[in-house]
């Protein structure tokens, strides 16, 4: 019974003097040792040990699972930071972008609140303008009038006196 160990034993010595196999070819040899292995027979002293070899895979299991919740909790954190910067960084632009939107807004205000103080001041000044062309054109008819009255009186003087001469 002794033998097949024997025979395995220097498959191992074999390997280490050889360079290490691809991983399939290593995961199809240990597949073969694993065969190899439970086809022993198995003796009181390797219960012992088959028994002490069951524990250790079980504790081996129980790491295995932590490495994959701590690697799977690391995946996760890893995903939650890349969401939160995702999300910082759209809600930075979003930001920025009503920002600008609202300087934006604000310069068309200012530019209408200027164009449109430009029209008040144009319309005054027109205004101003039309204001004394008027007050012009009553000066003028003024003074026409002041004229035709002062000729009409002294046409009138003028007729009374001749008539009054007339008369004499």
């Amino acid at each position: 019974m002794q033998q097949p160990r024997d025979q395995q034993q220097p498959q191992p010595q074999q390997q280490q003097h050889q360079h290490p196999p691809p991983k399939k070819k290593k995961h199809q040899e240990n597949k073969r040792e694993h065969k190899d292995h439970n086809q022993l027979p198995v003796s009181s002293g390797d219960g012992v040990h088959k028994q002490v070899g069951a524990k250790q895979s079980v504790t081996a299991e129980q790491l295995k699972q932590r490495k994959t919740q701590a690697a799977a909790e690391r995946e996760e954190n890893q995903r939650m930071i890349v969401c939160n910067q995702v999300m910082k960084y759209i809600l930075d632009k979003i930001e920025k972008d009503e920002k600008q939107a609202a300087k934006k807004r604000k310069k068309d205000e200012v530019v209408e609140q200027k164009r449109s103080k430009q029209n008040a001041t144009k319309l005054t000044a027109l205004l101003y303008k039309h204001k004394e062309h008027l007050k012009a054109e009553i000066l003028k008819k003024r003074a026409l009038l002041d004229k035709d009255l002062q000729l009409q009186v002294q046409v009138g003087k003028h007729s009374t006196w001749s008539k009054a001469r007339f008369m004499d």
